[in-house]
């Protein structure tokens, strides 16, 4: 619904006095606002009109207005304008990640943990990266003991995996060692439906008598390299809510904080609500899929790893959050997670692999 300039401004004035004060706002507080330049009889009349069109709402009778639902969603997507960084912001998100983060895992749960301290009020979540098609990059097998070994992969997206196998037979180092190079050998690059029964079985026969110890492996790999449905989340600051006046019931702020720790499926707690920017999600209220977050705004920027993987990073508090502040500290920190894990790929040959892999791979007998 279009709303007119002077309506606009005063419902825009309206929730950014509300974000710092967390008290209904009245006609009087709005046109002490040099900006607006309008009556408190005007200012009232538009906030009656814009209560009646369902963008405010009056908790009580005697009292001023807050938001709705529908009020924050007209200012996020029609008011809030472009967010400009801010350079000392920047400047601490550069230094936050100075320090050398070699994992990927620990650089975006790093991500989560700036974002959750440099907006102290809110929780933070992020998700690993994920790809929709996930290759071998590289894999490693390391001799323990007689019936023991480990298995490493190192998967297309950059993670790495890993399990102790058992086995009934005996092994050696040297059929252990024979293994991982073979694998590696005919493997590299594949996707899991491109490891075919006769690949296997030119492998299982290079073995001879050690074939039985490519079993337990190949259960391994289709373990990692079978997509799994929803990406785990991981959140950060879930006490800071407790600074929020929302949440002054303990009772309602250790109900929102017991669901986000037992509910790790992104996509069941939040709908895809894009915003013009296509990277950004932004769900207010009654527009999150889940009861305990009916009371929230929860806000998703999409972040990649290399080419093919992508994960989100994102902040959950009151529907009275600092929008502006939170979509800047998200558009910063997701820049710096992209250029970071942008040099772990490069640095490390995966974006190679994937470029490199052949779409389809004959059996060839090693030499």
């Amino acid at each position: 619904m279009d709303l007119s300039d002077r309506k606009s401004k005063i419902l825009k004035a309206i929730i950014e006095d509300y974000i710092s004060t967390a008290e209904p706002i009245g006609s009087r507080t709005i046109s002490k606002r040099i900006d607006l330049k309008l009556s408190s009889a005007t200012i009232r009349n538009e906030m009656a009109d814009l209560e009646e069109m369902g963008y405010l709402v009056q908790p009580h009778t005697s009292s001023g207005r807050i938001p709705s639902d529908l009020g924050y969603r007209f200012y996020v997507n029609e008011l809030l304008k472009k967010y400009s960084f801010n350079v000392n912001q920047l400047e601490q998100i550069r230094k936050a990640f100075s320090v050398k983060l070699l994992q990927l895992d620990s650089i975006v749960r790093e991500a989560g943990n700036l974002l959750a301290r440099s907006n102290g009020r809110y929780i933070s979540l992020v998700t690993m990266p994920e790809s929709e098609s996930l290759s071998i990059r590289r894999m490693g097998l390391m001799y323990m003991d007689a019936h023991t070994f480990l298995a490493i992969l190192v998967k297309s997206d950059s993670m790495v995996h890993n399990k102790v196998i058992y086995t009934q037979i005996e092994v050696t180092e040297e059929s252990v060692n024979l293994l991982s190079q073979v694998l590696n050998t005919k493997l590299a690059g594949l996707h899991l439906d491109e490891i075919t029964p006769e690949s296997l079985t030119e492998i299982a026969t290079y073995l001879g008598e050690s074939a039985p110890i490519l079993i337990p492996v190949v259960e391994f790999l289709k373990e990692v390299l079978t997509p799994k449905e929803g990406a785990p989340v991981y959140y950060s600051g879930t006490t800071n809510i407790l600074s929020q006046p929302e949440y002054t019931d303990v009772h309602k702020a250790k109900e929102l904080i017991d669901f986000l720790e037992n509910n790790q499926d992104l996509q069941k707690l939040i709908p895809d609500r894009s915003s013009k920017n296509e990277n950004i999600s932004v769900s207010i209220g009654r527009e999150n899929k889940a009861k305990a977050l009916k009371d929230c705004s929860t806000i998703t920027i999409t972040y990649k790893a290399g080419k093919n993987a992508t994960g989100k990073i994102g902040i959950i508090g009151p529907t009275r959050m600092d929008y502006a502040n939170v979509l800047q500290s998200l558009e910063g920190i997701s820049l710096h997670i992209n250029t970071l894990l942008g040099q772990l790929y490069q640095m490390d040959g995966s974006e190679e692999v994937v470029k490199n892999k052949p779409k389809k791979r004959p059996v060839r007998r090693l030499e």
